[in-house]
């Protein structure tokens, strides 16, 4: 009798195990982060990080600020820092972190001018990432890309993930796309050991593709060309973004500054085309750089 009694208990906890096994796996049925965390975590305009509370659960809330890690994180667009209307592009965040492998990630994208839906995301990758019904949202006209289970593991210290955007049908002016990243310490609870991070990517929108964009305001690089060392004049004396980018649209400097003429040192990148991005409040500009 006892040993029947211990075969029905060990039969009825194992169909728990793989009960709880099956919901972990299935993102769509499930708000296990390992899986892809809900909507609404990714620093957009009215939403939150991925370490902010979820209900009553819990969500990589270990207690340390957003971005103060060591890790480094970037959306990285196939068309550099401008869309065509109409083009496809593929879209790959990133989150580089020395001692972790165990990563996820949630983006989405918005029109800047008034935080609505920008483009159209689709998979590409459906092993290691999923796209949340529209019901799952806030806004249910929004779109949330994350994550799967198998897409949280990686064999470096570098989780990599991509997917295919489509530009809207028209100019609609600058598209942001928002993505905050996890960088887990692997051990399947939501302590200290988990840190959080956001970043953001602005494209400008060009009808005839890579261009250059002015302010109302006066914009100069001297010299242009230049040995790797530059010069950026401009009549704005509020506070400005610079972003410098290749021609493959890889970031390779950033930095924040109000001063009227700030000097750029591009001596250690390869010789080729480079394009000076510089962001005020709402306002954009691009000019070309060579560098010989």
């Amino acid at each position: 009798m006892k040993k029947n009694t211990l075969i029905i208990v060990l039969f009825i906890a194992s169909l728990g195990l793989i009960s709880f096994s099956v919901i972990d796996h299935d993102p769509i049925h499930s708000n296990m982060k390992s899986g892809g965390g809900p909507t609404d975590n990714t620093n957009a305009p009215t939403e939150k990080t991925c370490s902010g509370p979820e209900g009553t659960s819990a969500c990589h809330s270990g207690g340390i600020p957003d971005n103060s890690g060591p890790a480094t994180c970037a959306i990285i667009s196939s068309g550099g820092i401008m869309y065509v209307p109409g083009q496809t592009y593929t879209i790959t965040p990133t989150i580089t972190h020395a001692t972790r492998i165990r990563f996820g990630f949630q983006c989405t994208a918005r029109r800047l001018s008034n935080n609505n839906v920008a483009g159209n995301i689709i998979v590409s990758d459906a092993t290691n990432t999923w796209l949340h019904p529209a019901t799952f949202a806030n806004c249910t006209s929004c779109q949330y890309i994350c994550h799967t289970l198998s897409g949280s593991s990686f064999p470096t210290t570098t989780g990599q993930w991509s997917f295919i955007w489509t530009a809207p049908a028209t100019n609609i002016g600058n598209v942001r796309f928002y993505a905050c990243f996890g960088a887990a310490n692997n051990n399947n609870t939501n302590d200290s050991g988990d840190e959080t991070y956001y970043t953001t990517l602005t494209l400008t929108p060009s009808m005839t593709g890579i261009n250059e964009l002015e302010f109302l305001y006066d914009i100069s690089i001297s010299p242009n060309p230049s040995t790797g060392e530059f010069f950026v004049k401009t009549e704005i004396t509020d506070s400005k973004e610079f972003s410098v980018f290749n021609v493959q649209g890889k970031l390779v400097e950033q930095f924040s500054s109000s001063a009227e003429i700030n000097k750029i040192d591009l001596k250690n990148q390869p010789k080729g085309l480079y394009f000076v991005k510089i962001t005020s409040g709402e306002k954009t500009a691009v000019k070309k750089i060579i560098i010989e």
